[in-house]
Parts: structure tokens; C-alpha cells; sequence
């Protein structure tokens, strides 16, 4: 399959977690891959901070899955428009390749040893690739908005308070879905659906498809169960009242995460408004079928 994007550059970046050492020895061995390619690596140094990224042909990265949200994160940060995306463009982001260094694997599906036959076919766009959806999230204050970002796996709204329930609600489109008590509700991209919605019990969805799950999390009512909104619609989560009126957010704090990061306060009366991006993610596959990877990484081989 071709490149994304053939007006993309020579240059090829170097993502390595540089907490495992064996990454950055596996880095510098692509690094002689693609220099003998006639392409020009460059390595992105740091463990946080943008990643400077137009004009890249491809993103290599070297760790886990984990390693591959941080990086993608990074690399939002690095576009001209700061993660935002252009109105009626797409953001270019280089498509990425995943290195696995940690224990799952399943976004970083190429093993270091396999490198040397997967990177020349990798940087001439002859690998699948996986168009990947991401969460475009907001806090809205009243009538305005306070805050923005992109979430790769999910956005979640939950008690700030370790150990505390609060009280949250859930509406698509301005209809009210649920109101319940419990940890916590997570709308979850694809990508995200085999991550911790799947642990709360979502549906694994398709990493075709643009649609968010709707998932809460340990909820005290046993009829709740987990929704798919499609790509056109809003999930809106928020502390809800309780049944004299009183915010959960005045009693027990509530706080947005993304990915199981970037931690945002959430006041009372505030509400995190989630939809599908204008814009998504390139992730390239080795050759044998996305269903083959749930297959192998989840057991569901019959053994």
C-alpha cells in the first residue's frame, strides 16, 4: 500500500524510550538501516516536549505501546497548529511504526530483529497501514470553552478523590444517556477499546471504524451498559446532580485524564465534550491481518 502521503519528506524520526536502554541500542541499529536506505534519521531526544514532525516521511518508536501514545502525543504538540489540526485538512502526521521493546505489543507489532526487512519496506510505504481515529476533547466552562485536546486510546472523567465514587452523567448530542454513581466514564477511541475500556468491560471495536465507546466504569447500577456513538455525534460526561440537587463536583472533585495523562481539574458545573477528530493517525502494520494481532495478543486462539 502507498505512503499516506507522498508529499512527505526524507526525513525519518527516532522515538526511543530512553528509560530501556536496550531502545536506544535497538534505535541506533535503524539508524544504520535508514542511512544505507539513503534516507536521514533523526533522532528525537527527551522524554517529553513536541516533536517537531513536518516534512516527516516516518516516525520509528522504540518501547511499547506505551511508548507509541507518549510519542503520538508528542508529535501533535510538534504540529504547526500545536495539536489542532487546520480546518478542512488533515494534520500531517507521519505514519508511525512501533517498535516493541515492552510486554503487549499491540500497537508496537515489529520486533527488534526484524528491522533490518521490515524499515526499507516501511519507508516506501509497502506495509498495511491502519487508519487510526482520535478523540477530539474539550472542557467546556457555561458557554465557553477552557480547554482542548486529542486523546489517542480515551478521555475520562472520574473522582479526583482516590478511593471516592462521584456521581456522573452522560448525554450524546444533548440527550441524557446515564446518571450514575461509581469510578468513573470513559469515552474510548478504537484504538482505545483494547485498552481500559476493555478492563471496564467495553466492546472491542473495529480500528476501521470512527465511533467512540461510551463506557462506565465499576458503576453502582448493574443495568448499565457500555454504548457506541458514531462518528457524527457528542458525548458530553460531567459530575451530575444528585437527587436534592447538589453537584458531586462541590463534594467529591472530578478531573479529566487523556490516556492516563494530562490531568485536568474539572469545577462544578463543567463538562468534558468528546467527539470523533477531523484529523486521526497512520499506524503501519507488519504484513498477516489486524485480526491476527487480537488473536495472538489476547489468547483467542483456541489453545
Amino acid at each position: 500500500m502507498p505512503c499516506p502521503n507522498d508529499a512527505l519528506g526524507q526525513r525519518v524520526l527516532l522515538v526511543a524510550n530512553e528509560d530501556k536502554p536496550a531502545a536506544l541500542e535497538v534505535a541506533r541499529a535503524a539508524r544504520a538501516v535508514i542511512e544505507a536506505e539513503g534516507w536521514k534519521p533523526e533522532a528525537a531526544g527527551g522524554r517529553e516536549g513536541p516533536i517537531p514532525c513536518a516534512g516527516a516521511r516516518l516516525a520509528v518508536v522504540f518501547g511499547g505501546d506505551g511508548a507509541v501514545l507518549a510519542a503520538l502525543h508528542r508529535l501533535m504538540a510538534g504540529l504547526p497548529s500545536g495539536g489542532e489540526g487546520v480546518a478542512g485538512q488533515v494534520a500531517p502526521l507521519p505514519p508511525v511504526l512501533g517498535v516493541n521493546l515492552g510486554r503487549l505489543g499491540y500497537l508496537a507489532e515489529a520486533a527488534p530483529g526484524d528491522l533490518r526487512e521490515l524499515l526499507p519496506l516501511a519507508l516506501r510505504g509497502r506495509l498495511p497501514v491502519s487508519e487510526r481515529a482520535l478523540a477530539r476533547t474539550e472542557i467546556w466552562r457555561g458557554d465557553a470553552l477552557a480547554w482542548s485536546g486529542h486523546a489517542v486510546n480515551e478521555a475520562l472523567v472520574a473522582s479526583a478523590v482516590q478511593g471516592r465514587a462521584a456521581r456522573l452523567e452522560a448525554r450524546v448530542d444533548g440527550e441524557l444517556v446515564m446518571a450514575f454513581c461509581g469510578d468513573g466514564l470513559l469515552a474510548a477511541t478504537p484504538t482505545g477499546s483494547t485498552a481500559h475500556a476493555l478492563s471496564a468491560g467495553g466492546p472491542v471495536l473495529s480500528g476501521a471504524m470512527r465511533a467512540l465507546a461510551l463506557v462506565p466504569v465499576c458503576p453502582h447500577r448493574l443495568s448499565l451498559r457500555p454504548l457506541v456513538a458514531g462518528s457524527g455525534e457528542t458525548v458530553e460526561m460531567r459530575p451530575a446532580p444528585d437527587p436534592e440537587g447538589r453537584l458531586s463536583g462541590r463534594d467529591t472533585p472530578c478531573l479529566l485524564s487523556m490516556d492516563g495523562h494530562f490531568f485536568r481539574p474539572l469545577g462544578p458545573g463543567d463538562a468534558v465534550r468528546v467527539r470523533v477528530a477531523d484529523f486521526g493517525w497512520t499506524l503501519i502494520r507488519r504484513p498477516g491481518g489486524a485480526y491476527g494481532v487480537l488473536r495472538r495478543k489476547f489468547g483467542w486462539d483456541g489453545g
